[in-house]
């Protein structure tokens, strides 16, 4: 049996076809096969149902756009106009009836106005007394004078303004100087010293005695003279304790410098004057524990050497052949 040709049925037999239509069933478990077939489409439905939503909502707009649902009027009809409302009427205001007070029923005391005598000075003045103050518009006003309430006398224009002279320092006064029993010396009755300016009793002055020459010696000033018990020191053995710093960077430390307060020669402490600083030259190099002092004792040869440059004065004391007597030490102890 070829494929494609159909044996005849016989009645109450199946086919031996596997292809006969009496052999195949159809698939009844294939619910979109059936769908598919009875022309129902799910896609289909939601469409229409939105447009039936939109249409529906499209007749509700142009109902509620008309006011209480009339209809529109028809085209070129005459619309009446509203009549016109009356305002209602207006009280005019009622005026206050005038409240009449009898002049006798009200005693108010005025008291008398008195007038300074300063006052009535000013008053009495005749008009031709009184001195006209020109505007300071007016060409005739001096700027000068507008400008200056304090009424102070002002610096020409062209001339450089000239300081205050500063108040002039005492002039020394002659030294008073008392040998006391006990061996001290009484410098004008303020100062003590003690030795006798000797090698072997040298001064043992304070950093006080050596300042105190700023007080009548400035040569910025023109105050050139050394007070007299400054230069009684000159030429004379001194001892005096304070602290020290020698040079940096030098293979033998031969100078050094002896100050009131602390200074590293740069940043820690505070810079010395020449009033209360030393340039000491050591009769020996300083060596050991002398080169690591930082604070000592002093003694040599001292002098009174003005050191002047353009007017400013540099440096004032020297010691030469000096030693040292080391008091503290830069390893941090004392």
């Amino acid at each position: 049996m070829t494929r494609g040709t159909r044996p005849a049925r016989v009645t109450g037999e199946a086919p031996d076809d596997p292809w006969h239509p009496e052999r195949i069933r159809p698939r009844t478990s294939d619910s979109r096969h059936e769908r598919t077939h009875a022309g129902y489409d799910p896609g289909m439905k939601i469409f229409w149902a939105l447009i039936a939503l939109l249409t529906a909502a499209a007749a509700a707009v142009l109902v509620l756009e008309r006011p209480g649902g009339a209809s529109a009027p028809p085209a070129g009809a005459r619309i009446a106009a509203p009549a016109p409302v009356a305002a209602p009427p207006v009280a005019s205001p009622v005026a206050p009836a005038p409240v009449v007070v009898a002049a006798a029923e009200i005693a108010v005391e005025v008291p008398t106005p008195t007038v300074p005598a300063a006052v009535e000075a000013v008053a009495s003045v005749e008009p031709e007394a009184i001195v006209s103050v020109p505007d300071p518009a007016t060409p005739e006003a001096k700027p000068a004078e507008a400008m200056n309430p304090i009424n102070r006398p002002l610096i020409p224009e062209g001339e450089a303004a000239v300081p205050a002279p500063a108040p002039a320092k005492p002039a020394p006064s002659a030294m008073t100087k008392v040998v006391r029993d006990d061996g001290t010396i009484l410098i004008n009755d303020r100062w003590v010293i003690k030795g006798e300016g000797t090698s072997a009793k040298p001064y043992e002055v304070t950093w006080e005695y050596l300042i105190s020459a700023g007080e009548t010696y400035d040569p910025k000033a023109g105050q050139n003279v050394v007070p007299e018990h400054i230069a009684m020191l000159d030429g004379a053995h001194v001892r005096i304790t304070g602290w020290i710093a020698f040079p940096l960077y030098v293979q033998s430390a031969t100078e050094l410098l002896a100050m009131l307060n602390q200074w590293d020669g740069c940043c820690i402490g505070v810079p010395p004057t020449p009033y209360d600083a030393i340039e000491v030259r050591l009769k020996a190099p300083a060596e050991g524990d002398d080169r690591l002092a930082t604070f000592g004792t002093i003694e040599g040869l001292f002098g009174v050497k003005p050191y002047v440059v353009g007017g400013w004065l540099v440096g004032l004391y020297v010691m030469e052949q000096a030693r040292i007597v080391p008091g503290r030490f830069n390893d941090g102890g004392s």
